[in-house]
């Protein structure tokens, strides 16, 4: 009977480690390319963890979104605009996740609205009802 892996390993993670506990060493190449994807997954999921907090999901054109509520305690999620995108803004209802916000939903549509310096909608997609 082979050992089992340890608890709580991805299931990339699962294969490198039966490739080298079995002995036949496998294909490194591939075993390495499983610790990898482990490591992206790993990765991934820690953002989607931090969404919303300020602190994930930030580049160098928009603001770390954050999860907030509006003056009447509605909740919203926001990210602002840098360098050319400065005073723009992207909003939806509700504190959401990272594949909620930025993804396309069955409409076909992005998950939050864009918003120019003056207040015009860039793209309104009904994702955030002022």
């Amino acid at each position: 009977m082979s050992p089992k892996p340890p608890p709580n390993l991805s299931d990339n993670l699962k294969g490198a480690w039966r490739s080298l506990r079995s002995g036949t060493g496998g294909d490194m190449f591939a075993t390495g390319r499983q610790i990898r994807a482990a490591r992206d997954q790993r990765v991934a999921a820690e953002r989607d963890i931090q969404f919303g907090s300020g602190e994930a999901y930030g580049d160098k054109s928009w603001s770390e979104p954050l999860h907030a509520t509006t003056k009447d305690g509605r909740a919203i999620t926001v990210s602002f605009g840098r360098g050319g995108r400065e005073g723009h803004t992207l909003i939806c209802d509700g504190h959401v996740s990272s594949a909620s916000f930025y993804d396309n939903h069955s409409d076909g549509k992005k998950g939050h609205d864009h918003y120019f310096v003056d207040g015009r909608p860039a793209a309104d997609r009904a994702r955030y009802s002022n």
